[in-house]
């Protein structure tokens, strides 16, 4: 829907029982329901920003703090603070395009 990569691999830690349609079987029925796309969009996209970018990225500096404590500190916080900056303006456009796109449906209909 977004059509960028995975940043991430995840592993459960216990059994979970789901179920899932490939992009490829997803995308025609996004297609016929674009105010449904829409929604489920800005699930995600406010999911994975909350749940999942957030504290991976604190875990990131966190770990890189550590590893690094004799080195340059203060550019391991610049780069760290810039890549949260830089997801959170990423987040932040794309959660305009989708209100957007909501807001264009509601004035259409």
């Amino acid at each position: 829907m977004l059509n960028l990569d995975s940043k991430y691999y995840y592993k459960a830690t216990s059994f979970v029982e789901s179920f899932s349609l490939r992009k490829l079987d997803m995308k025609p029925l996004m297609d016929d329901y674009p105010d449904i796309r829409d929604q489920i969009l800005a699930y995600f996209l406010q999911f994975y920003n909350l749940v999942i970018l957030q504290p991976m990225q604190a875990f990131k500096k966190e770990i890189a703090v550590e590893v690094c404590r004799r080195q340059d500190v203060p550019h391991i916080f610049r780069a760290s603070d810039k890549e949260i900056a830089d997801a959170k303006k990423l987040y932040k456009d794309q959660m305009e395009k989708v209100t957007q796109k909501q807001v264009d449906v509601v004035q259409l209909t």
